[in-house]
């Protein structure tokens, strides 16, 4: 199994708060735990039973602000999530615990769930679960490593919070990541409106899933690199019409934007700070 199912329990659909009858979501997202020291833990280090976790729901602020391709659609008011167990939050956009990154496409919200070591499996993703960029280079998790991006594009109706869309794609471009000349790095990939918001999540090579490489820049097992921001765009002029109008035309590029981990952690510490 090439995707640990449990990783599909973390990503939430997010709906239009404002239609409460609506199935049919308007963004992704996912849980993320930390603790409530906003230390992170290392990866693949154990939880201790006397940890003590905080949930977060990360989001593409776009999603919040309603946004489309850069267009602003309609006001929202308020989102609606469904959560694992079965509970819907309607969480007012404009609400205090909600922090959004200056510069980032990335939002993210305190959910008033502290967890127990056994509670914290069953729901959100954490530091042992993740990469962040000094660790990406150690594993050289870079361009060609297999991804998978999760979500609810538009158009999927769920039927309930475990049922996100696996979609397959390649880390595309990184090195500019790397040497801290980009704040995003490229995924070769589908990144269908819908799908922002959601984890961006590494599959490891069957090889070193095997055993067959014994050095330690293998990384045998699942781990979330970022979160899905945008598609990319290049516009194309049209054929000039009679009246003398020039169409512009956007053509997808096939490359999503991925917000890396560490910009989604950094935001959250900044959250806590900003709350205490």
């Amino acid at each position: 199994m090439l995707l640990d199912k449990n990783f599909r329990r973390f990503v939430v659909a997010i709906f239009d708060g404002d239609e409460p009858s609506s199935s049919e979501p308007i963004g992704s997202g996912f849980l993320y735990a930390v603790r409530d020291t906003g230390v992170r833990e290392l990866l693949g280090s154990d939880i201790t039973s006397e940890s003590t976790w905080n949930v977060w729901l990360v989001t593409a602020k776009h999603v919040l602000e309603n946004q489309n391709v850069g267009s602003m659609i309609q006001t929202r008011n308020s989102i609606r999530v469904r959560i694992y167990v079965d509970l819907d939050y309607v969480i007012d956009v404009d609400d205090d615990n909600w922090y959004r990154h200056t510069d980032a496409d990335v939002a993210v919200y305190k959910l008033n769930y502290p967890l127990s070591k056994d509670e914290f499996y069953k729901w959100a993703v954490a530091g042992q679960n993740d990469c962040l960029r000094e660790e990406m280079q150690k594993y050289q998790l870079e361009e060609s490593q297999q991804v998978v991006l999760m979500g609810f594009p538009y158009g999927w109706a769920e039927v309930s919070q475990d049922d996100p869309v696996v979609r397959l794609g390649a880390i595309a471009q990184i090195q500019g990541w790397f040497r801290e000349e980009m704040d995003y790095f490229l995924v070769d990939g589908h990144g269908f409106p819908g799908m922002s918001g959601g984890p961006v999540v590494s599959i490891p090579d069957c090889l070193h899933i095997l055993g067959e490489y014994g050095d330690d820049m293998s990384l045998n097992r699942n781990v979330i690199v970022g979160m899905i921001s945008e598609r990319t765009f290049s516009q194309i002029e049209g054929a000039e019409t009679s009246d003398g109008y020039s169409p512009h035309i956007e053509e997808s590029g096939d490359l999503v934007r991925v917000v890396p981990m560490d910009t989604i952690f950094e935001t959250i510490q900044m959250a806590i700070s900003e709350l205490m």
